[in-house]
């Protein structure tokens, strides 16, 4: 419109800035509400539940992320007020999670995420240990992940932490050549 002199500048952008304002607030009171009375929409909701939106590019999708007291997580979608679990995520337990917390790549991505589950995978050379943030799931091809590859004494080999598919990550942290 500027460009083709239809409008103004002085008119144009602080239309479009009030426009995101409005948005901003309207999508914020629509986050507040809906998480508000999430439970309510839940058959399964046991009292301790937490519940997590994630706005999607859609006005009436969200991601759902609700975390279990037992440290489980149920990732679902909210889609035109009905909520539909599609997976379930239980973190494993095993003494090579536990020295991977004391890695300073691990602990950053524990720091900036709080809904963190790990696996392990044992290989001759000794254990890989995959972080992931299960708020990111639903993204199949570039997953937010902390790997550290440790040998059998828990020493750390390799670290990776950031967003990655799983043939770059393996280019990454060169897991043939251990």
């Amino acid at each position: 419109m500027w460009a083709f002199h239809v409008a103004m500048p002085t008119l144009i952008f602080p239309t479009l800035y009030g426009i995101i304002a409005i948005y901003y607030v309207w999508r914020s009171l629509d986050h507040y509400i809906i998480q508000k009375g999430l439970y309510r929409k839940d058959p399964t909701f046991q009292p301790g539940d937490k519940y997590t939106l994630i706005v999607t590019f859609n006005l009436y999708v969200w991601n759902v992320v609700k975390q279990r007291t037992d440290g489980t997580y149920q990732l679902g979608e909210l889609k035109n007020a009905k909520l539909k679990w599609m997976d379930t995520i239980k973190c494993e337990d095993h003494p090579a999670i536990e020295a991977s917390k004391n890695h300073e790549d691990i602990q950053a991505l524990l720091y900036f995420s709080s809904f963190t589950c790990a696996e392990v995978k044992e290989h001759r050379w000794g254990y890989e240990v995959r972080w992931a943030d299960v708020r990111y799931r639903h993204r199949k091809q570039y997953p937010f992940v902390g790997v550290i590859l440790m040998d059998h004494n828990y020493q750390t080999l390799d670290s990776y932490v950031g967003w990655v598919n799983d043939t770059r990550l393996e280019k990454k942290l060169r897991v043939d050549l251990y």
